[in-house]
């Protein structure tokens, strides 16, 4: 029974309008816990289809909005850092034919002082490869004779 209500042990205690007075207050706390049973039963409903997405039911992928789902990998965490490890030896690009021209850079004056280099000897520092892709457009006339 709920706690609000004054069972009827207790109701003859009171005088006779108390007691009209104490039923119509009983009957309007019956009727208002059953108002809020039923508020309680419509709020689960609403908010449990707040919480329905595509993943959930059956309403299709656009309508989740622009929240984005959490991406759950499945890759466990090595403790390394991104990138080339230390002592791997990197393979590069390979080079699988000539090259179509060599072209020698050798520095004009010293990047340090700047002095002319024109007779110096120099070594090989470095070796670097461009790729080139050119397209060739070509216009063909076509007179044609009868």
């Amino acid at each position: 029974m709920n706690d609000n209500i004054i069972s009827m042990n207790d109701y003859t205690k009171f005088p006779p309008e108390a007691q009209e007075i104490i039923r119509r207050q009983n009957a309007v706390i019956i009727k208002q816990n059953m108002t809020i049973a039923e508020l309680m039963a419509r709020i689960a409903d609403l908010e449990s289809r707040l919480n329905m997405n595509s993943s959930n039911s059956s309403k299709p992928p656009s309508s989740d909005g622009l929240a984005k789902p959490t991406a759950k990998s499945l890759r466990k965490k090595s403790g390394k850092k991104p990138g080339g490890q230390k002592g791997h030896k990197g393979h590069g690009l390979k080079i699988e034919r000539e090259p179509d021209e060599v072209v020698m850079v050798e520095p004009v004056s010293c990047s340090e002082c700047g002095a002319a280099l024109f007779d110096e000897p120099t070594f090989h520092a470095d070796t670097r490869y461009v790729y080139d892709v050119q397209i060739e457009i070509k216009l063909t006339k076509y007179d044609i004779r009868e």
